[in-house]
């Protein structure tokens, strides 16, 4: 930045002395030349100040931005970024142990196994008024006790389908031993035996049960309860499958409608990479089952 005045004017050598109107000039001229050099020192000393950013001097701020250069060759570039991705990576791995960990090393859920069946006995025919059915007498297990069933001639109803596709209806025997019938494409009420699944034709409005298809679907077991043919078996669906299906399940039973003589024990059986089986042994009815498969080696 350039002096306001590079040179001082001379006095002319032909001017008396002392002539105070030259020397005033001179003497503004230099004081312009100081006030000069004054405000660029000032600037100076704030830019460096500024310059400095917090550093107790110029020397240890350039120190730092030496050090700072020095970390971003391309070495260092290099290693932070390889360091970066290596945790991110891990941090990546973490992750999908703790999400494999909680979803399917450790897989939990409750289940209710139903047992039923008819020991002799109740069998259902069409009834000889309207859509009224008869069943013969016999004997059932349900909810943990023995029912007699008592022959009953045209009793439960089986509703008309006026609708365009074939449906159903459930005949079941509830827990006084009566035969009960739900409506067109209804479910057994809980607590029941469904014991005959009734197929009614689309339009089938007939007042009588022709062209219907009466099946017996209830478990038959003629042997209860010293013998069955066959275990109550509850299936189970993991949420998410097993690589393999060597992974070990524990099983706690929390429940059951019955004496608690007639609880027997609960097994897994036929384990699969996507569920397993449970077998109950007992004689109890509505047995809770709380499960757990656990695979520590996935």
């Amino acid at each position: 930045m350039a002096l306001p005045h590079v040179n001082i004017t001379q006095i002319p050598n032909n001017e008396p002395d002392a002539v105070p109107a030259l020397w005033n000039t001179r003497y503004s001229e230099i004081d312009d030349n100081f006030s000069n050099h004054e405000g660029r020192v000032a600037a100076s000393e704030n830019e460096l100040a500024a310059a400095r950013t917090g550093h107790a001097s110029l020397d240890e701020r350039l120190d730092q931005i030496e050090t700072d250069v020095a970390d971003t060759n391309p070495d260092a570039i290099n290693a932070l970024t390889a360091a970066t991705m290596e945790a991110l990576a891990q941090a990546g791995l973490a992750n999908r142990e703790i999400t494999k960990t909680l979803k399917q090393r450790f897989q939990q859920g409750t289940v209710t196994i139903r047992n039923t069946g008819v020991i002799s006995g109740c069998d259902v025919t069409a009834g000889g008024t309207g859509r009224l059915v008869n069943i013969s007498a016999g004997v059932v297990f349900l909810n943990g006790v023995f029912n007699g069933v008592e022959g009953q001639t045209s009793t439960a109803s089986i509703a008309q389908n006026t609708g365009g596709s074939a449906g159903h209806v459930d005949l079941y025997i509830d827990s006084t031993g009566d035969l009960k019938a739900t409506n067109l494409n209804e479910t057994y009420p809980a607590g029941t035996m469904l014991l005959y699944r009734v197929t009614v034709p689309a339009g089938n409005t007939a007042e009588n049960l022709s062209g219907c298809t009466l099946t017996k679907v209830a478990n038959l077991q003629s042997g209860f309860p010293q013998f069955v043919s066959a275990l109550p078996t509850a299936s189970v669906v993991f949420p998410y499958n097993m690589d393999t299906a060597d992974y070990h399940v524990a099983l706690e039973v929390t429940g059951y409608t019955g004496a608690e003589t007639q609880c027997g024990s609960v097994k897994a059986v036929n384990k699969t990479t996507t569920g397993f089986d449970i077998q109950f042994n007992g004689s109890a009815d509505s047995v809770i089952v709380n499960w757990t498969a656990r695979k520590l080696n996935l």
